[in-house]
Formats: C-alpha cells, structure tokens, sequence
C-alpha cells in the first residue's frame, strides 16, 4: 500500500493489497518477439504537469505521491520461442511496459508496449505488437558530424523539426520562456500524440525500426550529453518525411527500405532556472 500524509491524518488504518501477475505475449510483424527482453516500471507522467512554476498546473491536479522505483532486475524478463513473457509481484495499480531495443555498448532504449491496469491478487493478460512494419535505411550526416549511436536515444518519431527550429530561433532564457508558457498547450497536444520507434542503427550508419505504424515521420538522433555541456542539446533530425505504409494484406511481413536518410543537426540553447 501506498499513501500520503494528508490521506494518514484523515485515517491511519493502512489496507494491504495482493501483488498482482502479468502473462503477456509479444509478436514483432507477423512472427513472435522470441528472446526480447521486456521491462515493468511506473507509468510515465505528462511532463506538462511538473513544469517548474507552473503553479496553475500543480493546482489542477492531486498531491501526487513518490514514484515506487522498481528493481531493474526483478522486472526485466525476457520471451520465450513463443513470444511469451510474464512477471510475478507487480504493484496494483496502472504499470508501463516496454521493449528494451539494443543500440550498442551495452545500452537500450525503451520502446514503449503499453500501459497495464494490474488487479491485486490477480493474473492480468496481455497481447502486444504484431501490427507495425519493419523500416530499414541508411543514415548520411552533413560535413564531420560522427554522433556516437551507442549513447542517447535514435528513433523514428512524429515529426519534431518545426518545433526544435523554432525553438533555435530564441535569443535569450526570456523569449525561451515566454514561448514555452504562450504554447503550452500545443506542446501537450503534441506530447500526448508523440508517437516513438525506437531504432537499431549499426556502424555503418544503417539502422532498424521494428513495429513502426503506418504515418508520417522524422527520424531523429539525440546523442548522449558530454560531462559539463548541459547547457545546449543537440538533436540530428532527417531533412525529409519517412511515410510508413500500410501492409498491403494481412499477411504482407514485407520490409520497408525508405533509403538513405539525410540528417540535419540542431543545437538549442537550454533555459537555465533562476537562483532567488
């Protein structure tokens, strides 16, 4: 059980809930995801919400209590031949879980299954994937830029680029300030609808993307942040539209080669927070 200290004042008896179980299945196009490894964890927060000095918000919404942190061990599993995962004493309540997609020297990034709503005491059933397409392609980046895919984050996602020039046009902390304040609301639209596929990319520059929906996107690149550059984030986005088509029949596990990628760099200066 977990409560806060308001909720303690007004009743301190504490009920315990059962754990509860997850068995879930996996599939990657028309095949079962045999040998991926799966994570449990808390379901993701809007951003929008824990915006410093958004008072507005953290008036709007309930006192939220700590986030549980989950033993990465515990709940990380991986499939069977047959696609087939499950974890034993999740939390009640609703809990994310992800695909871990390797992208080299030892780190992954988390592509995101879906939320789960666990009953205590209960086993929960769940089917994930089986309804995206495979994108494969070739990255080429302009002049010496040689991003490092081992670290941050590579994804085909909903399109970001307008965004991050708009945000490059801002002179000072001031204007960064006031646009993020004058388009809040647009940005938690987008944020809501931001759709990810998280990448594979190899050496060479050629990457993967496994179950990516049919739609209009960007590929971007985030790479890691240098120790004492946190002042700046650079992203690498493609300078044209990736369109993920529709299969063909229900049966079409064909792949999809959208080609070489350009990709264009951008560095956006960070707000930096006040002292008072």
């Amino acid at each position: 059980a977990q409560a806060s200290l308001e909720q303690l004042k007004s009743n301190p008896k504490i009920t315990l809930q059962g754990w509860g179980r997850v068995e879930g299945t996996l599939r990657v196009g028309h095949h079962p995801g045999t040998n991926e490894q799966v994570v449990l964890s808390e379901p993701l927060r809007d951003w929008s919400e824990s915006r410093a000095g958004d008072q507005a918000a953290t008036n709007r919404r309930p006192a939220m209590l700590p986030h549980l942190i989950y033993d990465g061990n515990a709940f990380r599993t991986r499939t069977d031949d047959q696609g087939r995962f499950a974890f034993n004493f999740v939390p009640p309540g609703p809990q994310s879980i992800a695909r871990l997609v390797p992208r080299g020297g030892g780190s992954y990034s988390h592509s995101r299954l879906g939320t789960v709503d666990i009953k205590p005491g209960k086993t929960t059933a769940v089917s994930f994937g089986g309804t995206g397409r495979t994108i494969i392609g070739k990255l080429k980046f302009s002049g010496d830029a040689k991003p490092n895919f081992t670290r941050g984050s590579a994804s085909l996602n909903t399109p970001v680029s307008k965004l991050m020039e708009a945000l490059r046009q801002l002179k000072n902390d001031e204007e960064r300030n006031e646009f993020y304040k004058t388009n809040r609301e647009a940005m938690v639209h987008s944020s809501k609808m931001f759709q990810n596929f998280p990448a594979t990319i190899s050496p060479d520059g050629s990457f993967r993307v496994d179950e990516a929906l049919p739609g209009k996107y960007e590929f971007t690149i985030q790479p890691g942040v240098p120790e004492g550059q946190s002042q700046t984030v650079t992203f690498f986005t493609s300078t044209r539209e990736i369109i993920v088509p529709e299969a063909k029949s229900n049966d079409d596990d064909s792949e999809v080669n959208v080609g070489t990628v350009e990709m264009k760099e951008f560095t956006i200066p960070m707000p930096q927070p006040t002292l008072k």
